[in-house]
């Protein structure tokens, strides 16, 4: 199966949500023969993905201190949406934004990586700004806890 055909079930799902009106009688075909043709471990991946987890900044920092392989089991591999002040913007190995927390130091930060086309909205940015970002989390490795494919929510 197309591994793309999660991603186009959610999109146009989605899409239909956000414009609160029925699907075309022929895209509910489609989409119940793409859910047909997922295993039910697939489905049970898609729907894990789709849940953003909120967590403040500092919580996820110290559930990752506290034991690492706990804080993977809730977190790694999930959309997380966190705020922080912004400590670094760079272009090493790609785009990225290291975040510290908002109120109290932390021996750990966050690494947000983002696609290219977020360019001139990263620029815009500055060390000390408070930001809101959403994407999801791959993994911790030293003192980083690394986030991919991430999105500005809020400044």
């Amino acid at each position: 199966m197309n591994r793309l055909a999660p991603l186009i079930v959610v999109s146009l799902l989605i899409t239909a949500s956000i414009a609160q009106e029925q699907l075309d009688p022929e895209v509910e075909q489609w989409l119940s023969r793409i859910e047909r043709a997922l295993t039910e471990s697939q489905q049970r991946l898609l729907a894990e993905r789709l849940v953003v987890i909120r967590v403040p900044m500092y919580d996820l920092l110290e559930d990752y201190q506290a034991n690492e392989i706990s804080a993977d089991e809730t977190y790694k591999g999930h959309q997380v949406e966190l705020a922080g002040k912004i400590a670094e913007v760079g272009t090493e190995r790609g785009l990225y934004m290291i975040l510290e927390p908002l109120y109290r130091p932390h021996p750990l930060a966050v690494r947000c990586g983002f696609v290219r086309g977020k360019r001139d909205e990263l620029a815009a940015l500055q060390q000390g700004q408070t930001v809101t970002i959403q994407g999801e989390l791959r993994f911790k490795r030293e003192s980083i806890i690394q986030i991919n494919n991430c999105s500005l929510i809020g400044l």
